[in-house]
């Protein structure tokens, strides 16, 4: 549970698009609040609002009858962004953050039966409603990909006279899942997961390294109190958007939501 001192953020991503007969024009739309009274960390939504237009004609029949729009030319968005504000002295609370994605207050699930949320990247998907009624009337249908580094600094140690790392890393650490899963994250977001380390204030002071080698290490490390100098960034992005109704229930104008929740402990 979420209580005072807990970092508990809300991101909600809605599209609505006004449905015409040749073009759906969309909008995906991200906001959010930020509750805590001294954060460790920093968080952002990195996209912008979105507007899609997606043409009818565009549309396939699956074997149930929907119509159904693939969108690969939206790309990839990112979506939640983390970093701490500074170079941690050690690991200890407050330093481990647990994210958690649902749609309408309910956890997103895998699309593919017998798939798992935990890990980096996950197949999902979100109900669409008929922005007038509030009817369901489809689905919109996305991969979530996430992955969370940290390294840690040089400090000199006074009975070895050298330095003492005690990750011995070489370079950044992809953190494991909650679940113990690690697995490796897109080049592009391990890129983006580099620059944000480099927003960790202190980090050429205190000798971060910011490539990373292959390394992967438990998240217990954040809290870890006997684990000094501690740098960590956080990033997802979502990507291979598909959406369909059936087609008795095109709505004139449609929304979907997506929020997550970082809870600090």
């Amino acid at each position: 549970m979420t209580r005072t001192g807990f970092l508990c953020l809300l991101l909600t991503c809605t599209a609505s698009p006004a449905f015409a007969a040749i073009l759906d024009q969309g909008e995906l739309e991200f906001s959010g609040y930020v509750i805590d009274e001294a954060p460790r960390w920093l968080w952002q939504v990195a996209s912008a609002d979105q507007v899609w237009d997606v043409d009818v004609a565009d549309a396939r029949l699956d074997a149930q009858g929907n119509q159904v729009f693939s969108l690969p030319d939206k790309g990839s968005l990112a979506f939640l962004e983390g970093h701490l504000k500074k170079v941690a002295d050690r690991g200890g609370a407050g330093m481990t953050p647990l994210i958690s994605f649902s749609s309408e207050g309910t956890p997103l699930a895998p699309v593919a039966e017998g798939g798992s949320t935990q890990g980096p990247r996950l197949r999902t998907s979100v109900p669409v409603r008929n922005a007038h009624t509030g009817e369901l009337v489809g689905q919109l249908s996305f991969t979530l990909e996430q992955g969370m580094v940290l390294a840690q600094g040089k400090a000199l140690s006074p009975l070895e006279g050298g330095t003492d790392r005690k990750l011995g890393l070489s370079g950044m650490a992809l953190v494991s899942s909650e679940g113990g899963q690690t697995g490796d994250v897109p080049p592009s977001l391990m890129s983006r997961l580099a620059v944000l380390m480099g927003m960790n204030n202190g980090v050429e002071t205190a000798g971060i390294p910011l490539v990373w080698q292959g390394e992967h290490v438990s998240r217990q490390v954040l809290a870890d109190s006997h684990v000094s100098l501690l740098a960590a960034a956080y990033a997802s992005q979502l990507s291979n958007f598909t959406l369909s109704w059936p087609q008795d229930k095109v709505p004139s104008r449609w929304r979907a939501s997506l929020s997550v929740t970082v809870t600090l402990r």
